[in-house]
């Protein structure tokens, strides 16, 4: 049983080639990785991901996810937002090797509508936020947490 843990954990998550589900699933405090709630989630995360690909080609550079899926538990102990779309398997904050955080965003700006995602207006964080939110007339694309 443990070795097909392992053998998940190393795919690919769908068709994105540059992340795994251990990039996914793992939660730093707890040092564990952690299999989706539900279907929905999965599938939640197989479509995070491929914004993630879409985003890493575009930057032509690697991508190294910090915080991706958190169960419920796991959110309201680190003091997550209640209504975190990381919950859902809808978000991911990662960090870009040999780019800035500051500099990433300003070069996604350009490209939220296309990739339809959104991302947070953190200037000066050390790392970049991207979910698969709805935008809508109170929910915009580069929006402050």
């Amino acid at each position: 049983m443990m070795e097909d843990l392992r053998a998940f954990l190393d795919e690919n998550i769908g068709d994105a080639k540059n992340f795994k589900w251990r990039d996914a699933l793992w939660c730093n405090q707890w040092g564990v990785h952690v299999l989706p709630g539900s279907k929905l989630i999965q599938e939640n995360i197989i479509a995070t991901a491929e914004k993630l690909q879409n985003i890493r080609d575009i930057l032509g550079k690697p991508i190294i996810p910090t915080v991706w899926y958190r169960p419920e538990v796991y959110n309201k102990l680190i003091g997550g937002a209640k209504l975190s779309y990381h919950v859902q398997g809808l978000a991911v904050d990662f960090i870009v090797k040999g780019i800035g955080s500051d500099a990433v965003r300003e070069i996604l700006l350009e490209h939220l509508d296309r990739l339809d995602i959104r991302m947070e207006d953190l200037d000066g964080a050390s790392w970049v936020h991207i979910d698969l939110g709805k935008v809508g007339p109170s929910r915009k694309r580069f929006f402050k947490p």
